[in-house]
């Protein structure tokens, strides 16, 4: 049992049943209350004044009997009747005819027998067998309890648990809500935050709390600005050190030509020289990946409003990436193709899906192929999970579809699982990673992720059947007549 609100309104409810059902068990288990002993109690209480009425008018006559059963009317409430051969005897007044049906029961079984109605109760108690009271009954007529009595009554018993189980309910229900409420909104928010929201704040009224859960509130947004704050640093530093870098790299660069002019014709510049020149470019490279990544962190880069045909612009990216993998001796296929445009800015799409492809370029074993298919899928769809890279286009892609699915497939040796999520983290390198065999900066899924994020798409890698390391971007298609497709849309 996971959930914190069930564990608490389980706990509360069994709690308040259990007190509950011990008070009923001690109230019933009284012998003033409980159902057989009242009933005895009535009986016999009714036994004795019969017996006193009848031995009072052999001596002093019906009068004395009258003002018998007269006394106990006024002082408790009770009506009795005393019949002999079902008929009044002297000094008692007629009973009602559901009264001597129940008396002439009890005679004939001979035992006492309980009559009840919404207003009054009915006890018939045959005294026999004894020969002086032979063929008597005395009928008892007792006011029903008023409501609240009556509901204290053991035959309510039944309705006052199940009433005893609904509020209990009721109020464990309210209980367990109130307490687990600040939890969800923390989880609420923690994902946010989790999610890249650094303005991710709890709920105003669970921060103007003044218990415990108000300041955990309270600290939590403390927690959250002052990661906000942190990161925004860490942002600012980065794209001060990128800047601050390009001017040295523009003099070396400056100074290297100079060197290479200064050399005498004919002469082989020096192998130091070519050094310094590749490696001024891969830091050159590093900077502009810094300034590509900090902007688009920051939100700061701006996305065109224009169509883009995702099949030209990756046919173009297939075209330029082949002549970096004749090097490896590795090809660069487009295996499946769909016709689909997206809105966004071509400039950073055609970043995200070079950085994808030559990172697979780069991963993929000498002799290999990296497999790059486009689908057109309804949004919400299953991603494919095909390792071959050559099925068929969905039915209906090239007429109303709601998601551009790129997938790129390389063969090389994969990324461990528990590192699947992490590699589109800034600097992440898995040990043995791709990168440090390639050189790599460990910033282009970095700068990929963020550019397909700012398109309303999603990018996710997972290791293939087969070997190699499988990337799918999904972003929203665009549609002539309606614009841009709701990434959590349906076509």
């Amino acid at each position: 049992m996971r959930s914190l609100f069930l564990r608490l309104f389980l706990s509360f409810w069994l709690v308040m049943m259990l007190i509950g059902t011990v008070f009923a068990l001690i109230h019933v288990s009284t012998p003033d209350w409980a159902p057989r002993r009242k009933v005895g109690m009535i009986t016999r209480a009714l036994r004795s004044h019969g017996s006193e009425a009848i031995a009072l008018g052999r001596a002093e006559g019906p009068a004395s009997v009258e003002r018998l059963h007269a006394e106990m009317r006024k002082e408790l409430g009770v009506r009795v009747f005393v019949l002999k051969d079902l008929a009044p005897a002297p000094g008692s007044k007629t009973p009602p005819k559901e009264a001597l049906a129940l008396a002439a029961r009890a005679a004939r079984e001979g035992k006492t027998l309980r009559d009840a109605s919404p207003t009054r109760e009915l006890y018939a108690v045959p005294l026999g067998p004894a020969p002086e009271v032979a063929g008597y009954v005395i009928l008892g007529e007792l006011p029903r309890p008023e409501r609240l009595r009556r509901w204290l009554q053991p035959e309510t018993l039944p309705l006052r648990l199940l009433v005893l189980f609904l509020v209990a309910g009721l109020v464990s229900y309210f209980l367990a809500r109130q307490i687990s409420r600040p939890f969800g909104s923390l989880r609420r928010t923690t994902r946010r935050l989790a999610d890249g929201d650094l303005s991710a704040r709890v709920d105003p009224p669970l921060v103007r709390r003044h218990d415990e859960a108000g300041a955990l509130g309270r600290d939590f947004d403390l927690m959250a600005s002052r990661l906000q704050a942190l990161l925004d640093s860490q942002r600012r530093l980065l794209w001060d050190i990128s800047h601050e870098l390009r001017s040295p790299l523009a003099r070396l660069n400056v100074a290297l030509g100079i060197a290479r002019q200064k050399a005498r014709p004919g002469e082989e510049t020096s192998p130091e020289l070519d050094r310094i020149e590749k490696e001024a470019e891969r830091l050159n490279e590093l900077v502009g990946q810094l300034t590509t990544l900090n902007l688009l962190e920051s939100g700061a880069e701006h996305i065109e409003s224009a169509q883009i045909d995702v099949l030209g612009l990756l046919e173009e990216v297939v075209r330029d990436s082949r002549f970096e993998g004749k090097v490896r001796e590795v090809d660069v296929v487009l295996r499946e193709t769909a016709k689909i445009s997206v809105r966004g800015s071509e400039e950073l799409l055609r970043r995200a899906l070079e950085n994808v492809v030559r990172n697979a370029i780069h991963a993929t074993a000498v002799g290999t192929r990296v497999e790059i298919s486009l689908r057109a899928e309804p949004a919400g769809a299953e991603p494919g999970r095909d390792t071959g890279m050559a099925a068929s286009p969905a039915p209906h892609a090239a007429k109303r579809a709601s998601v551009a699915c790129i997938t790129v497939r390389d063969h090389g040796p994969g990324v461990p699982e528990e590192a699947l999520s992490d590699i589109f983290q800034p600097f992440y390198r898995v040990a043995e990673s791709r990168e440090r065999r390639t050189g790599g900066s460990g910033l282009g899924l970095a700068i990929c992720q963020r550019s397909v994020l700012l398109h309303g798409g999603s990018i996710t890698a997972r290791n293939a059947e087969g070997g190699g390391l499988i990337v799918e971007l999904e972003l929203p298609a665009f549609d002539r007549e309606h614009g841009p497709w709701p990434s959590t849309g349906s076509s």
